[in-house]
């Protein structure tokens, strides 16, 4: 599957695909969609650049339509997370199982649809043959009976096309939560980049890769909400949450039912922020529309 970006193609990814939690991240207070911002053009600063100031934040808030929650959450603590091996591999396991069973279940799917469309050819082959051989009086129901099957073929067959789309979309699923936990062996690293040598940086192939990484993480992540309390929670496949809150990452389980009937809530520390950008451990202070930035 090509990942290159489309000439003409719409949508705020940027060059090198920025923002990773696109289709993922939702605003904990109305729901709407967070949006990804890059403020790291300052001409206030010797450089002009702020290197860390990448945002997640409430579009809605953004745009002064209604919502709360103009908090600023801070992109690169929230990806530096994910892509850390943070997250625990019982859970990617666990996502792998849950897409291949959609796989099975699609797959029996398509089973039963073929086999009633099967059943729909042969009994109008039955009643094309009885049109030819019955008497007049019998031809009205036997042509009623007939369009009926006609009818029924093509919302068959687009049943068919559809089972067919999820199936594939659930193997492909399957293969992402599988190569989410994957790297490749390490080789010369680049005196510039830090990377492998023989890595492409150019824009198009690390759009290419970045794409790649996004669906993977779609296949295996939930959900994302960020709160105007500067909480973010990533809520898993599996059912497993890990929330972050005053910079430090919890892994929150959910264990068998207590005797009260509820299930019992294990909480794992999972990690801190880290911040890996730049020179400055913290941010400089923000200009005035960004105060409340994370």
């Amino acid at each position: 599957m090509a990942f290159l970006r489309k000439k003409g193609q719409r949508g705020r990814k940027g060059k090198k695909f920025a923002n990773l939690f696109q289709k993922l991240a939702r605003c904990s207070e109305c729901g709407g969609t967070v949006g990804y911002h890059n403020a790291t053009q300052d001409k206030t600063r010797k450089n002009g650049v702020r290197p860390w100031a990448h945002y997640l934040t409430c579009n809605s808030a953004r745009a002064g339509h209604g919502c709360s929650n103009h908090r600023y959450i801070n992109y690169l603590y929230l990806e530096n997370f994910v892509l850390s091996g943070a997250l625990n591999d019982v859970d990617i396991v666990a996502a792998v199982g849950i897409h291949a069973a959609a796989l099975t279940q699609h797959a029996n799917r398509i089973a039963a649809i073929e086999a009633q469309l099967e059943h729909v050819a042969v009994s109008i082959q039955k009643f094309m043959v009885l049109l030819k051989t019955n008497t007049l009086a019998d031809l009205e129901e036997i042509a009623q009976q007939l369009t009926e099957l006609q009818q029924e073929r093509p919302t068959a067959h687009a049943e068919l096309a559809k089972a067919r789309a999820e199936a594939t979309a659930a193997r492909q699923a399957a293969e992402d939560s599988t190569q989410f936990r994957e790297r490749s062996d390490a080789d010369t690293l680049s005196a510039d980049t830090g990377l492998p040598a023989s890595i492409d940086m150019s824009n198009e192939a690390v759009y290419a890769r970045r794409a790649r990484i996004a669906m993977q993480m779609r296949s295996v992540i939930e959900s994302v909400t960020c709160g105007p309390d500067h909480t973010v929670k990533i809520v898993l496949k599996s059912g497993t949450m890990y929330e972050l809150a005053d910079k430090e990452w919890t892994r929150i389980e959910q264990g068998p039912k207590a005797p009260s009937g509820k299930p019992a809530i294990a909480r794992f520390f999972a990690g801190r922020a880290e911040w890996r950008l730049g020179q400055e451990e913290y941010p400089a202070p923000a200009r005035e529309d960004e105060r409340s930035a994370a």
